[in-house]
């Protein structure tokens, strides 16, 4: 007795396809949202280092004197940086700050004004901001 072998019909290779590219979309959509979960915390702790650099320059300015130690509204603006992030293009990111004097705090030989300097990193996403302070030794009892 002959055993006649029948070739796969183009509709049973058409369905076995289907269900092929049906069910890989399951298995890639965990690993993308991983990746751009990761690409989000990534960036924003590339913000945070962005921020952490603005404040140690602005720092550094007022000791030196080249930012003066009083309450500006209009913001001063610093050098562009670049957003680095692995595997994507450096975007430009604007850099600006403002400070605003706090209250007097008073120690036991020294008075110290609190300062309050709000960072600004703008760019191609909406502009997002950080607070810091600096205490600074005031001269004089302001009284």
């Amino acid at each position: 007795m002959k055993i006649q072998k029948r070739s796969f019909v183009l509709l049973e290779v058409f369905i076995g396809l289907t269900l092929l590219t049906f069910f890989s979309g399951f298995l890639l959509r965990i690993p993308l949202e991983t990746y751009r979960k990761d690409l989000e915390v990534m960036e924003s702790l590339e913000r945070d280092r962005l921020f952490a650099l603005a404040f140690s320059e602005i720092n550094t300015q007022c000791i030196l004197q080249k930012i003066p130690w009083k309450t500006q509204e209009e913001p001063y603006f610093l050098e562009d940086d670049f957003l680095r992030i692995p595997e994507q293009k450096p975007r430009r990111i604007s850099r600006s700050f403002t400070i605003k004097q706090g209250k007097m705090i008073n120690t036991d030989k020294s008075y110290y004004q609190k300062l309050a300097v709000e960072i600004f990193l703008g760019g191609d996403s909406p502009e997002k901001s950080s607070l810091y302070y600096i205490l600074r030794e005031s001269p004089k009892n302001p009284s």
